[in-house]
């Protein structure tokens, strides 16, 4: 199920943003892609991956406080809604496999959610769809889509 969605405006110091800006080119660079990831879409995905450092914190009152409003466990299969951003984008479908090194097949199976990507490329993918919040991308098969 996806959460509504939450406006949050940050300031950054210049040389901060510039730090960013640079290591959006680089990790576009090693990508191969010439599609942008702003600087928003890298502090949602710092921001995300905050808090899957706070919620495996190693302090055990943190990770029961913060597991009680996230839970982590579930019997459930996991699936993705990347064909839903793929569509919604406008991205051929060809050129994606090519940019994940993967065969359209392998694509295919994957956005249908017959098969589980790796982990370089769920990576991959999530960057090239703009790292879209994990609540809206990720979901337990039971769960209400």
């Amino acid at each position: 199920m996806a959460s509504e969605k939450v406006t949050l405006q940050i300031e950054l110091q210049q040389d901060t943003y510039h730090k960013i800006l640079k290591l959006l080119h680089v990790q576009s660079y090693i990508l191969k892609t010439d599609d942008n990831v702003t600087p928003e879409d890298f502090c949602k995905a710092s921001i995300s991956h905050l808090l899957k450092i706070l919620l495996n914190s190693p302090t055990p009152e943190i990770k029961q406080h913060v597991q009680q409003y996230l839970p982590l466990t579930s019997d459930l299969p996991l699936k993705n809604r990347f064909a839903t951003y793929v569509d919604q984008l406008g991205i051929s479908r060809n050129r994606l496999a090519k940019q994940l090194g993967i065969s359209k097949g392998t694509l295919s199976g994957i956005l249908s959610n017959k098969h589980q990507p790796s982990l370089d490329v769920f990576i991959k993918l999530y960057i090239l769809l703009g790292c879209p919040d994990f609540n809206d991308i990720l979901y337990r098969e039971g769960e209400t889509e």
